[in-house]
């Protein structure tokens, strides 16, 4: 049996996992995953007894599936769905089962991870993504928070103004 023997940092939104992949059984989570090999390919079988492999591939929320055991190392993102990030992502793929992104965002996430002095960021899971998907615009002031928050605590800061 191999085990998960790897580094696992959280982030709002967002976690990642750096190791060899183990053993398991198929399963499915409402997080959207994204599987980056280090060395060769990454192997996951569905549901529906399809197997895929790449480079980099990207699992829909819900869509169960088995990653195949690795002694390799692969770096595995997990993005909430109800996250800002996760909603574009989840856009994007159209519901997509399974995403295959082109080489050159193979290539350009390859390049981040090399250069990458913390593994696990942030701001290195957003380079994935904008790789993998060029068109997000995280620039153009993207907020976290769910716009109704921001909308109620706009409405408490002006209550809050007016009353002092």
């Amino acid at each position: 049996m191999s085990k998960w023997l790897g580094e696992v940092v959280m982030g709002q939104g967002w976690f990642s996992y750096h190791g060899p992949i183990g053993d398991g059984d198929k399963h499915h989570h409402s997080a959207i995953q994204i599987c980056i090999a280090t060395a060769n390919k990454i192997h996951l079988d569905t549901e529906d007894a399809r197997a895929h492999s790449g480079e980099v591939l990207v699992i829909g929320a819900n869509v169960t599936h088995r990653l195949r055991r690795s002694a390799n190392l692969a770096t595995l993102v997990y993005v909430e769905r109800s996250s800002i990030l996760g909603l574009w992502i989840q856009r994007a793929m159209n519901l997509e089962r399974i995403h295959v992104p082109d080489g050159d965002a193979i290539r350009r996430i390859q390049s981040y991870l090399e250069r990458s002095k913390t593994p696990h960021s942030s701001t290195l899971v957003r380079r994935i993504v904008l790789a993998i998907w060029p068109a997000f615009d995280f620039a153009g002031g993207l907020d976290p928070m769910d716009t109704r928050v921001r909308q109620t605590l706009n409405r408490i800061e002006k209550d809050t103004a007016r009353s002092s």
